[in-house]
């Protein structure tokens, strides 16, 4: 983490803290569904440690993130969720919660999304078994798959909380035109890219399509960045 830290430029870590400098809330508030063991959070803290100890200025707010819930249905994952992020909620369903912010959890319990406060970022990967080249019985996003179910359960949840901030990942092959006109239709801003893991560190090869979508009325790029310049920059 430290390397891509310091492969960032000056204005880039700049931009970065006069945007947090401004914000009108002392927390990044995250939730995850689908995310696997989580590894989005473990990387946002350690981008958060890194960017917090990479600054001289005493007057700079610290950079902190609240974690507010998972949302995972596989046990070796729950298990491993809960022994390193350990969110206070872990929620089984997805389809479940999108219905009224309201599942069970792993522990048997049965609680509700806090919506106190503005959801900044939801991190979601869906299913993607049914969207796959690799599948024999490939499914598109509304007939009936589990791909497509979760994630229309993602966009219903999406309705619900109104994120500032969505990152989702899919397979390359997944219906990324649907998937962005859905998020347009909701009111945000979309954009995608297909990148390939071996380029980012990790020693395999996996092609992925990895979607940001902007809330509107919450969230915007600068007025010289473009969607395209994302998408350069990833």
């Amino acid at each position: 983490m430290n390397e891509l830290i310091s492969n960032l430029q000056p204005n880039d870590i700049k931009s970065i803290k006069q945007a947090w400098s401004s914000s009108s809330s002392p927390l990044i508030r995250v939730g995850t569904v689908c995310s696997g063991t989580d590894a989005p959070i473990l990387v946002l803290k350690q981008l958060l440690s890194a960017l917090n100890h990479d600054t001289d200025d005493d007057a700079f707010t610290k950079m902190e993130m609240e974690h507010v819930f998972s949302c995972e249905n596989v046990k070796f994952k729950i298990d491993f969720i809960q022994q390193t992020t350990n969110p206070p909620l872990i929620f089984n369903d997805l389809i479940e919660l999108a219905t009224s912010l309201e599942g069970v959890c792993h522990d048997g319990s049965t609680n509700h999304i806090p919506t106190d406060d503005d959801l900044r970022i939801l991190i979601a990967g869906t299913e993607c078994k049914d969207f796959s080249s690799l599948s024999s019985s490939r499914k598109g996003i509304n007939d009936n798959g589990k791909s497509g179910n979760t994630f229309w359960a993602t966009h219903t949840l999406v309705k619900k909380l109104k994120p500032c901030i969505i990152i989702l990942e899919n397979v390359a092959q997944c219906p990324s035109k649907e998937m962005e006109l859905a998020f347009e239709d909701i009111g945000y801003t979309v954009m995608h890219t297909k990148v390939c893991t071996s380029a980012y560190y990790l020693p395999q090869s996996r092609s992925r399509a990895y979607f940001v979508f902007l809330n509107n009325d919450k969230a915007r790029f600068r007025a010289s960045f473009a969607t395209d310049d994302w998408i350069e920059t990833m």
